[in-house]
């Protein structure tokens, strides 16, 4: 029997509907398209180093890359793999030293206090207790105050730390008129790199781990979106659009609807149509 608070609120019918009406499941194992999970690829395999290396040193690390070329997949999971490791998530959004020290005090045994700065002390002494490693991800957002927190901590908790975040910050920190601002923490950064564009072991690596059934044209023409804005995810969302529009309109998988589907999701002056 229909419930009597449905007939009178439409707007309810309409989500009860919307919910049993069966959808795609992209992860069937009838669909072609399927999340391979983390696959290695060469920038990973270049952040993993970077990231052993600033935590047994310990050392202070910058690595720089284009957005979608995979830097938050491979720290994930490196930080799957080692407990040591702290991730600090950085936005626009979160740009206040509370926000950090929120995130850290999730991850360490250490204390809030009413004060920042006893906080810090207590974060500090944590982290001094055992090996760590702070891994700073979109670390171009970060505030100089933050910055600065991540110099105290590594002087004084001598803990390894790793920003990784896009070109720009490098580029802000040797290019800025008041480099000098920046002088105290470049001093004190070890190793840098700057991550090379996918190369076509990369691409063929997450398509086969994503649809196995593509042909050499499909990627040949996914190796050239590699290189271009969006990089390895631009061409993994790219694929899941055409794989979705396989299955629902049974058009073949093939170089002409990758490029049919790619005029819809195109990068253009800034945006994505």
């Amino acid at each position: 029997m229909a419930d009597p608070a449905l007939k009178k609120n439409p707007q309810s019918q309409e989500k009860v509907r919307q919910r049993s009406t069966p959808r795609i499941d992209l992860y069937d194992e009838g669909f072609p398209f399927r999340d391979p999970g983390f696959i290695e690829t060469t920038a990973s395999r270049v952040i993993f180093g970077v990231l052993g290396h600033c935590s047994k040193a310990p050392d202070m690390g910058l690595i720089v890359g284009s957005s979608g070329s995979g830097k938050t997949r491979a720290l994930q999971a490196y930080k799957r793999e080692q407990y040591f490791v702290h991730i600090i998530n950085c936005s626009i959004a979160t740009r206040s030293l509370g926000s950090i020290l929120d995130q850290l005090l999730r991850q360490v045994s250490a204390t809030r206090h009413q004060s920042n700065y006893q906080t810090i002390e207590s974060i500090i002494k944590s982290l001094s207790e055992f090996p760590s490693l702070l891994a700073l991800d979109d670390a171009h957002f970060l505030s100089w105050p933050q910055m600065e927190l991540m110099r105290s901590f590594y002087d004084r908790a001598r803990c390894g730390v790793a920003f990784i975040a896009q070109e720009t910050l490098y580029d802000s920190m040797i290019g800025s008129r008041k480099n000098y601002v920046w002088e105290q923490l470049i001093s004190r950064i070890g190793i840098h790199y700057r991550l090379e564009p996918p190369t076509e072991g990369d691409v063929e690596a997450i398509c086969q781990g994503i649809c196995p059934e593509l042909d050499g044209k499909c990627l040949r023409y996914l190796f050239d979106r590699a290189r271009g804005p969006g990089k390895l995810r631009a061409v993994t969302k790219l694929l899941a659009k055409a794989a979705q529009v396989h299955v629902k309109e049974g058009v073949p998988l093939d170089v002409t609807l990758l490029k049919k589907i790619d005029g819809l999701v195109t990068f253009k002056g800034g945006d994505w149509l």
